[in-house]
């Protein structure tokens, strides 16, 4: 078992490559430094690692198409392009906060933290087998699209912290499965 904590050692230019020579790693974070580029295959290469943080970096390009991590925290980087297909697995737990990801339809299960000014992306009430959707910490403005029926899987959903406005739609009386609702400090003005 090894952990290898270099966070905000200063490492500069890429992922140190003497990594991928530590086959027993069970965590890596190196977080909080001026690592750039590409996110290379090797960290999701390595099967004993359920932990990986990447976050507050400059890397960019996409995720690989490969994965080995449970917890993975790629916030605060430049990445792009759709998700992978791994980030649909019911173990994962996901920071992607402050990219540039697009989201399309795919059967993720749950999105904890997306970074959203402004309204909320129609793209998400496509992703029909969300069962946990976090939107707390952003900074969204507008209504509360009546698609969120389209969520039927939803189990937890938090609207979190942010100036989102208007009416509640009458579809959130569709989500059947909902356990916990959160608002936070928004401005609805209808009773739930």
């Amino acid at each position: 078992m090894s952990s290898r904590l270099l966070r905000n050692d200063n490492i500069s230019a890429s992922i140190p490559s003497y990594i991928r020579e530590i086959q027993s790693l069970t965590q890596l974070d190196l977080s909080f430094n001026n690592i750039a580029g590409q996110i290379p295959d090797f960290p999701f290469n390595l099967s004993s690692l359920p932990f990986l943080f990447l976050g507050n970096n400059k890397l960019n390009g996409t995720l690989s198409a490969t994965k080995s991590s449970r917890l993975l925290n790629v916030s605060y980087n430049n990445l792009t392009g759709r998700f992978p297909s791994w980030i649909s697995e019911l173990n994962l737990e996901l920071n992607l906060v402050a990219n540039n990801f697009t989201v399309g339809a795919s059967n993720l299960r749950k999105v904890y933290v997306i970074d959203v000014i402004g309204a909320i992306p129609d793209e998400l009430w496509s992703l029909t087998y969300l069962t946990n959707l976090n939107l707390g910490q952003n900074y969204l403005t507008g209504i509360l699209s009546p698609s969120i029926g389209n969520l039927t899987r939803i189990q937890y959903l938090t609207i979190g912290i942010h100036a989102s406005s208007g009416e509640l739609p009458k579809e959130l009386g569709m989500l059947t499965d909902l356990k916990v609702l959160g608002f936070g400090s928004n401005n609805f003005t209808s009773p739930l």
